[in-house]
């Protein structure tokens, strides 16, 4: 299922990269969420803005600025953009969805987020809890197995599939 929605980047150079990311991004994310067609696995609404793709496509183009620097596309986030919606509505085998509590946050209760999880191509979905109900889409991409551990640990599985 998801080989066919692997968009083909070989050969793009960096701004055919981003205009092949925006366009997908609004075709497969924000097209569908405007129309109310993007709710997480157990049913909830997801929300999806256009303004949210420099945050959830670029990173940084070196290690050491991770963390606050995003300035280059990311080939693997745009390729996979269309993944998004079918992982976040529990369409995708292999798929886990973790409630992540931030134990660390001064806030209380503790902020909660959703991490949608396919450990078989360490790909993550990132949503965000919206503070009149549902959730808002941050971020999606291939990391490594060590951070999806990371990001896990202490965290409650809610769903699979």
């Amino acid at each position: 299922m998801l080989d066919a929605l692997l968009s083909s980047i070989d050969g793009l150079n960096e701004e055919q990269l981003e205009l092949l990311g925006r366009r997908l991004y609004a075709e497969h994310c924000v097209a569908p969420a405007r129309a109310g067609r993007v709710a997480t696995h157990d049913g909830e609404p997801v929300w999806i803005y256009p303004d949210d793709f420099d945050h959830a496509f670029f990173t940084a183009a070196s290690k050491h600025r991770r963390g606050w620097a995003k300035d280059v596309v990311d080939p693997l986030r745009v390729a996979r953009a269309s993944w998004i919606v079918p992982v976040i509505g529990g369409h995708v085998p292999g798929t886990s969805c973790y409630r992540v509590v931030d134990f660390g946050a001064y806030k209380k209760p503790p902020p909660e987020k959703r991490l949608y999880v396919m450990r078989e191509e360490c790909y993550v979905v990132w949503l965000l809890p919206r503070g009149s109900g549902g959730w808002r889409f941050k971020t999606a991409y291939v990391t490594g197995h060590g951070d999806i551990s990371r990001y896990t640990r202490r965290q409650r599985k809610i769903w699979e599939r």
